[in-house]
């Protein structure tokens, strides 16, 4: 069976916390916030914690552009240490929670290109493979593992909770119209939230690149392979050929272009 492979680059996709708050899970917006600690096995140091802190208090401060962070420092209820963590969003402690946080996002579809195929396995339970050429291609249709007209692996994932707003309760309370990652985040500090609606950590916004194979493999790859030709034809006696540089980026929107326009064209007809 064929299976599209998708590999995303995100910028920022979740809560970089190794607590699981109990107000994940609660019910009642007046129970008492616990934060637990379940598999902490190594407490941080008291100088690495504040310098974690000044690191991200300065990321915050400066002109560059960054992940919104804020730390914490708890107490773990399993070894009875301090342990400090960063977490992608806004401080829910500060103000309320009243604010949101927009992370800016980019989905890049990778086309991966095998030249073996498996053909079996061996008495060792080995896979035994032959040659033959095998394209992942998450930006094309694949009728062998999905149906029309949700057939197409990448805009299936761009439909998916991660990107687009659905409405997503988390145990048994409401956490509104939205994004799955802006849900769990709420959920997990729902109790220490004067407004739980004001408080936001969003994908926004959301950019698609282009198949990153098509433009930026044959532009790495490139000088190698002149090199190597280059080598062969010197080593082989024969007068230096040098490859002139090509221009992938151009050549990849110029093959869109004629692609736009035979669709265009099939479309008139």
């Amino acid at each position: 069976m064929d299976r599209k492979l998708i590999v995303v680059a995100v910028c920022a996709l979740a809560a970089l916390s190794a607590a699981a708050s109990a107000a994940f899970g609660q019910e009642q917006k007046k129970a008492v916030p616990k934060l637990h600690i379940m598999h902490a096995t190594k407490a941080v140091k008291a100088e690495t914690g504040e310098a974690v802190k000044n690191e991200v208090a300065a990321m915050g401060a400066s002109k560059k552009s960054g992940l919104p962070l804020f730390t914490y420092t708890i107490q773990s209820d399993r070894d009875g240490q301090q342990y400090t963590g960063v977490i992608v969003g806004a401080d829910p402690t500060s103000k309320g929670g009243n604010k949101s946080t927009n992370v800016q996002t980019f989905i890049v579809p990778v086309i991966v290109v095998t030249q073996s195929v498996g053909t079996g396995l061996d008495a060792n339970n080995m896979v035994v493979s032959a040659p033959g050429v095998t394209v992942f291609d998450p930006t094309k249709n694949d009728n062998s593992c999905l149906a029309a007209p949700n057939n197409n692996p990448l805009k299936l994932f761009q439909q998916s909770p991660i990107f687009q707003s659905y409405d997503i309760s988390v145990g048994g309370v409401d956490m509104g119209h939205t994004q799955y990652i802006d849900a769990f985040q709420r959920a997990e500090f729902y109790n220490l939230l004067k407004n739980p609606d004001n408080y936001q950590v969003l994908l926004n916004p959301i950019t698609t690149l282009q198949p990153i194979v098509m433009i930026e493999c044959p532009r790495l790859l490139f000088p190698f392979a002149r090199e190597i030709i280059a080598t062969a034809v010197r080593d082989g006696g024969f007068p230096p050929l040098m490859l002139d540089p090509v221009d992938f980026v151009g050549l990849y929107r110029q093959n869109m272009e004629r692609q736009a326009a035979a669709q265009g064209g099939a479309g008139q007809a």
